[in-house]
């Protein structure tokens, strides 16, 4: 029988669509149900994979495929299925079976085109990343909009909402189509707001509908920030989130994810988002992949440095993800530094995006114990 420690509504309700034609019920999903370039979404949706992950969690078991969520948890983060869809638990536990599937939701990443190449991201959700590594694999069928949109315009009657993701979802050319096609159901936008808003077709229509989340994705500021978020300009970024403030009249939902970017520096980012008039609320999330940036797993110095943070943080606001993060981390503090953690990792990273400000610059804590 389903239970909460296992229920998750994704596989029940949503398509998640890669850069590569991958398709899965969400981004955290260990191996994909099918990819597009081989068979149409109604045989991936009902096939073999699909519909046993849906058994499994009617049987209230954690499938193999979803071993990812069961990790972040371990750790005290928010993994993909917990959070608002956790709310959906008592109505849909008796209704749920292997077969059932009525589209609710879609991520649809119609490509990896992106503006920037953020040091954790890669080839798959960034072009930039994919051009810097000669990595051509991620792309699709050029006929993938139009089967998309005909598969969603099927599910007219159950389709209420689309995350907009990317690649950078306001240089997708699709999104336009979509939002004309379906003007009024929910748009959850999460952009990297680093792009000109004003001249932007994408961001202009989605500014003209009624119901539309604008979402932005960060954790660190200013240099460092730039640092993490390579090719963005931080002047820009703030410069759109006012954009967006005044046009829409809206304030915009931060998805920040926990690593060790931020945890060294965490007081000051909280202090940025948690004080301004731009933000509505917070989304925090756990970075687990690359395990390079996993807090826990680094040494104990800089453990404790993020210790020291979290607290910081805590004296002054009573943030719950900030509480699990804390809870999460306290086990490890006496771990050793997991032995690929090196400033090999970051090296390479820079070598790859040709950085002109290094960890050096804008991390000297983490670079220093790295080095030293």
């Amino acid at each position: 029988m389903a239970n909460k420690e296992t229920f998750c509504n994704y596989p029940f309700e949503s398509l998640f669509l890669e850069t590569s034609g991958n398709v899965k019920p969400c981004c955290s999903l260990k191996v994909p149900l099918g990819n597009i370039k081989n068979n149409s979404l109604k045989e991936i949706m009902e096939g073999d994979l699909a519909t046993d992950i849906r058994a499994s969690i009617t049987e209230g078991k954690w499938h193999s495929a979803c071993l990812d969520c069961k990790l972040a948890e371990s750790k005290g983060m928010v993994s993909q299925r917990i959070g608002p869809n956790l709310e959906k638990y008592d109505s849909m536990k008796d209704v749920i079976h292997k077969d059932y599937f009525k589209l609710k939701e879609t991520d649809i990443r119609w490509s990896n085109t992106c503006n920037l190449s953020c040091t954790y991201c890669d080839s798959h959700f960034s072009s930039q990343w994919a051009n810097a590594k000669n990595n051509t694999e991620w792309k699709q069928r050029k006929d993938a909009p139009e089967q998309l949109i005909e598969y969603l315009e099927e599910h007219r009657e159950t389709y209420v909402e689309a995350n907009l993701l990317g690649g950078e979802p306001l240089l997708l050319k699709p999104n336009l189509k979509l939002a004309e096609t379906f003007p009024n159901i929910k748009y959850n936008v999460l952009s990297n707001l680093s792009a000109p808003l004003q001249t932007n077709k994408i961001a202009q229509k989605l500014l003209s509908l009624p119901n539309v989340q604008w979402q932005v994705s960060f954790e660190t500021i200013g240099k460092r920030f730039e640092y993490v978020r390579n090719g963005a300009q931080w002047e820009t970024f703030e410069s759109n989130i006012k954009y967006i403030y005044e046009q829409a009249g809206k304030k915009i939902l931060v998805f920040p994810t926990y690593c060790v970017y931020p945890a060294l520096h965490l007081d000051e980012f909280c202090d940025y988002i948690y004080d301004s008039p731009y933000f509505s609320d917070t989304m925090w999330t756990g970075l687990v992949h690359p395990h390079q940036l996993d807090v826990t797993l680094q040494s104990p110095v800089i453990k404790r440095k993020a210790l020291d943070e979290l607290d910081k943080v805590l004296s002054k606001r009573n943030i719950p993800e900030i509480h699990a993060f804390r809870e999460g981390l306290l086990p490890t503090l006496n771990k050793p530094r997991h032995a690929d953690i090196t400033m090999a990792y970051h090296n390479q990273i820079e070598k790859w995006l040709k950085k002109d400000d290094t960890l050096k610059d804008v991390f000297p804590d983490l670079y220093e114990d790295l080095v030293g």
